[in-house]
């Protein structure tokens, strides 16, 4: 049974925004209540919200993990220094918005901010720790929010918070996404679980083979898949998987293991082109000898390049093509193989000689977020 979260604070963002975006992010529901002051002593002695374990948001590593408890509770110090700012800025007291702000909220910024600014000038990520977004990060993004509202000039002084941090972040959950391609799974299938594990919202247009004649003239390349960035085109499947996945923290952990991903993406593209004239005749759009091509053209493919990606997750105890993580190319080979295996092409025995391979496909897609996906999205032939 899944759980229902209640989160229960005032009528303004505070402390309860950062939680709020936290759920947001995970792509969890939850129940938003905001309560008038005047109503506050009746819910006083409620339990306001529950435990949330949102590991993702929270590190990759206990070390990781601690770092960023110790800029939250830094950063607790900080918001009780300017606690009354915000209790005026709110109306819950009395006071001169701009005196308190000269008096205790600009000693207190140029007491505490510079800690935070050291942290993004070292950071090659962009983020305080770690190369993904954590709930520290969200923290101070409202809390820069709050205050460049209040004063524009506000972050003046420290430029690794104002611009590279609180620009990237406001703005990149601002983005419009829309990814078009046919009613198939196919060459969009990678990017459309890329977006389930980050749980961001996208367009999903799937284009009639019937309509596109009238919209490849939109397309970059006048193929699809392809991707819109706020209005802006981005072709060719591969160098989308590679975006998102680079974007939402699917792309290696550092520059060398981004490499490696894309290494691997390259080498199975290889493979898909040796098979080539096999797809289109599988799928029912070409004519030809399907049993024949499976045998003169898939198998000696598939036993040129399978050996090489068993070799390789037996080599790497975390189970994953490269690194401790799951990347896009591990999505785009376990998608391959259940289209194989179970979907359009319904070969059954293409990996009776590689069980590994089987269950490493079947272990990437039982992944909470793509196990959810397959269970609702549309279902196509192809």
């Amino acid at each position: 049974m899944s759980s229902r979260y209640k989160l229960t604070y005032f009528y303004f963002r505070a402390k309860g925004e950062n939680i709020r975006q936290i759920l947001t992010l995970a792509g969890v529901e939850f129940e938003d209540v905001r309560v008038h002051w005047d109503k506050w002593q009746q819910i006083k002695n409620e339990q306001p919200f529950g435990q949330l374990p949102l590991k993702r948001l929270a590190g990759e590593n206990e070390w990781e993990a601690a770092q960023i408890d110790a800029l939250s509770d830094q950063f607790e110090d900080f918001f009780q220094e300017i606690r009354p700012f915000y209790k005026t800025y709110n109306k819950l007291i009395e006071g001169n918005l701009n005196d308190v702000y000269d008096k205790i909220v600009e000693p207190a910024r140029d007491k505490h901010l510079p800690i935070f600014s050291k942290y993004l000038a070292e950071s090659s990520s962009g983020f305080l720790v770690g190369s993904k977004l954590s709930w520290i990060d969200t923290q101070l993004a409202d809390h820069m929010y709050t205050f460049t509202e209040f004063r524009p000039d506000y972050a003046r002084r420290y430029p690794q918070i104002e611009a590279p941090f609180f620009k990237f972040f406001l703005l990149s959950n601002m983005v419009h996404y829309k990814l078009v391609y046919f009613p198939a799974k196919g060459l969009a299938e990678t990017p459309r679980q890329l977006f389930a594990l980050a749980g961001v919202d996208y367009e999903d247009v799937r284009i009639p083979k019937e309509e596109w004649p009238q919209h490849k003239p939109n397309a970059p390349f006048g193929t699809a898949p392809w991707l819109e960035v706020d209005g802006k085109k981005l072709a060719q499947s591969r160098a989308i998987n590679r975006y998102l996945g680079k974007k939402f923290g699917y792309a290696g952990k550092d520059d060398f293991e981004s490499a490696q991903i894309d290494a691997w993406g390259d080498q199975f593209s290889d493979y898909i082109v040796d098979i080539r004239t096999y797809l289109p005749v599988a799928a029912g759009m070409a004519e030809g000898d399907k049993e024949k091509l499976y045998k003169e053209v898939v198998e000696p493919a598939r036993e040129k390049f399978f050996p090489l990606v068993v070799k390789r997750l037996s080599e790497n105890e975390a189970g994953f093509l490269v690194g401790d993580k799951l990347s896009w190319a591990d999505l785009f080979f376990a998608n391959h193989l259940e289209y194989f295996v179970t979907g359009g092409f319904n070969s059954s025995d293409y990996l009776d000689k590689y069980p590994e391979l089987l269950a490493y496909q079947k272990r990437i897609h039982n992944i909470p977020e793509i196990k959810k996906w397959i269970e609702k999205r549309p279902q196509t032939a192809l």
